[in-house]
């Protein structure tokens, strides 16, 4: 299947959007993933850290794993990571804090950061609701090695 320019957009606001809502609803969130099968339908997993020993690093390679099952299977075929993330030092972004997605199809792999910074107030929006103030920055682009659609074994 040949992924469009228009869904891995999708997938990558998709997935932003998602970070920004979990984020602001609850100050933080864990990595989740989302995928593209072969009739164009997106599926957002999430993550739940079920004790100590899981962390984030850690369900990130749970979700990598999963994805790699799925993608040896010809089951899926674009994957998108989100992460609450430090931002490289070496990017220019506004500030070092940062959602992280990680795109990849079998034909090019890439990491998306969006800067944010709150000083970790909540405030009434709705009567009841509370939502984090975060300010965003500009979202930064730039191309990674892939870790999901390395799927060939090396003889």
């Amino acid at each position: 299947m040949n992924v469009t320019d228009v869904q891995l957009k999708e997938m990558v606001n998709s997935a932003f959007n998602y970070a920004k809502q979990m984020f602001e609803e609850f100050g933080d969130f864990y990595p989740f993933g989302v995928s593209l099968d072969a009739e164009g339908k997106m599926d957002i997993r999430g993550t739940v850290k079920v004790d100590k020993e899981h962390d984030s690093p850690e369900l990130i390679l749970m979700l990598q794993q999963m994805y790699r099952t799925q993608v040896r299977a010809g089951e899926i075929f674009a994957t998108a990571i989100g992460a609450n993330v430090d931002i490289p030092p070496q990017l220019p972004a506004d500030y070092p804090d940062g959602i992280g997605v990680f795109l990849e199809t079998r034909e090019s792999s890439r990491a998306f950061y969006l800067p944010y910074t709150t000083d970790g107030r909540f405030v009434e929006i709705d009567e009841g609701k509370c939502r984090l103030l975060v300010k965003y920055g500009q979202p930064i682009g730039i191309a990674m090695s892939p870790e999901i659609f390395c799927v060939e074994k090396q003889a």
